[in-house]
């Protein structure tokens, strides 16, 4: 990534692509309870995440995380509540390893 991320020459402005599972606070996604669909209709439409894709390689400022999917949407944002409110509980425990 390094290699690159000077380099405009590809158009590439230092963006890295790699496509991976939604890891949540649960686990891994798991889709094999879809397994009884064709593996087109398991992850999508695939044109339309290639729409998404190139918008996201085309913006002038492009995320450094994104997700394509509703579900995968849902799952993350779930697992982040999740997370955000057990820092939250413990805060004051966080902040006093600060010290005075």
């Amino acid at each position: 990534m390094d290699e690159v991320a000077g380099d405009d020459a590809l158009g590439l402005r230092g963006q890295e692509l790699s496509p991976r599972r939604a890891a949540t606070a649960r686990g891994r996604f798991n889709a094999s309870h879809r397994q009884d669909l064709p593996l087109a209709e398991q992850y999508g439409d695939p044109k339309a995440a290639t729409t998404a894709l190139l918008e996201v390689v085309d913006a002038e400022q492009p995320p450094l995380c994104v997700l394509f999917g509703a579900a995968p949407t849902h799952m993350v944002k779930h697992a982040y509540a999740e997370r955000l409110r057990a820092w939250a509980d413990w805060e004051r425990v966080s902040a006093a390893a600060d010290g005075d």
